[in-house]
């Protein structure tokens, strides 16, 4: 290893580990800590909610890969022009294109560990991490928790609104609604009930509502109310919804290569512009991309942060907050681009790296010139 890789390694290494450590605390506190206080609240026990936070750790450290290493190349190469040791490589003849290679080299050394950490690691800690929650709904007696589930019966959108949550042990429904649409999106029936249960037991197709009401609306609307409902078979809706599930569930429980297969096996059937079928293989591609923001964040950073000149050490974190800010916004959007069928997934998820990439190069062919 030349002397000049040893110089700049020294300085991008620890801010490289410091930075996952600083994007990552920030994530967690914001997402797993929130998610503890919503499990305890719900009665989990407090040693399964400990397992799951440790567990929500790789996959926070995926996530924040490619923020520690565009940190640590401002950072460490700040630090170069702050002390003038870049004036002393460049003024020894050294190229920009050399000082700079460290950095890209351990850009695709990041990129490879990245998604090494989300595609094995991480994948494996969500296995267990369901595996767990599954566990602990059968260590609870109640879910006091609102949910809301939304689907459609022959194209039209449905939505079952669980007011007061459910027992988990005997799937009683505490405040039940269920709302039907027209394909305008107007209010065609509303069921409501007090409580419901399934008849013989929680896998079974058919189920009771007590104390219901219901309207009907249209040309004849009507108005109806019953102790008892027999045999309503909203089953067949919540199934639909628990189909979903099951796509997200896949998407997030295999590797790349599992998840390609299953992608292209959906598209294969005709399944393509299946909503969820978008949002499966915007995972999938996901898993390359998100990872591939290491080496382009080294790509912008290196030119950003290496200056023939002297600069501040700490120059470093306002372009580190705005390229990643920036990275994310245009991730989310072309996401929720894909996701309505706007655009292709992969284009929609590698179109910020495209970008970064681009301006990347450009960084670099500039500095190199100068």
């Amino acid at each position: 290893m030349k002397l000049v890789d040893k110089l700049v390694l020294k300085d991008l290494l620890p801010w490289l580990f410091n930075g996952i450590a600083l994007f990552a605390s920030v994530y967690y506190a914001g997402g797993p800590l929130l998610e503890a206080g919503r499990l305890m609240s719900q009665g989990i026990p407090f040693r399964i909610v400990i397992q799951i936070m440790g567990l929500s750790i790789p996959i926070v450290l995926g996530l924040t890969f490619p923020m520690g290493m565009l940190l640590a190349v401002l950072m460490g190469y700040g630090r170069l022009s702050g002390e003038s040791e870049a004036v002393a490589l460049y003024a020894a003849g050294v190229p920009f294109s050399r000082i700079a290679a460290p950095a890209a080299v351990l850009g695709l050394i990041a990129t490879f560990f990245g998604f090494l950490l989300n595609d094995v690691v991480a994948l494996e800690a969500v296995k267990r991490s369901v595996d767990l929650r599954a566990v602990a709904l059968h260590q609870i007696d109640d879910l006091n928790k609102p949910i809301t589930l939304d689907s459609d019966v022959n194209g039209n959108p449905v939505t079952i609104h669980i007011h007061k949550g459910f027992d988990v042990r005997t799937k009683t429904v505490r405040q039940l609604t269920i709302t039907f649409y027209d394909h305008n999106g107007a209010v065609t029936s509303v069921y409501h009930a007090v409580s419901a249960r399934p008849e013989g037991g929680i896998d079974s197709k058919s189920w009771w509502l007590y104390k219901a009401d219901f309207v009907k609306l249209g040309e004849n609307p009507s108005f109806g109310r019953s102790d008892v409902i027999h045999n309503y078979e909203i089953s067949s809706i919540l199934d639909k919804n628990q189909e979903r599930f099951d796509l997200k569930t896949f998407a997030d429980t295999h590797n790349f290569f599992q998840l390609h297969e299953k992608v292209g096996e959906l598209i294969k059937s005709g399944q393509g512009n299946n909503e969820d079928v978008r949002k499966a293989e915007i995972s999938l591609w996901s898993k390359l991309a998100l990872p591939g923001a290491c080496f382009v964040f080294a790509l912008i950073g290196a030119p950003l942060g290496l200056r023939p000149q002297r600069i501040s050490k700490m120059s470093g974190w306002p372009p580190a907050i705005l390229i990643i800010f920036g990275y994310y916004v245009v991730y989310t959007v072309m996401s929720s681009v894909a996701q309505g069928g706007g655009c292709p997934p992969a284009l929609a998820v590698f179109l910020p790296d495209i970008i970064c990439l681009v301006i990347g190069l450009y960084l670099m062919r500039r500095a190199s010139l100068s």
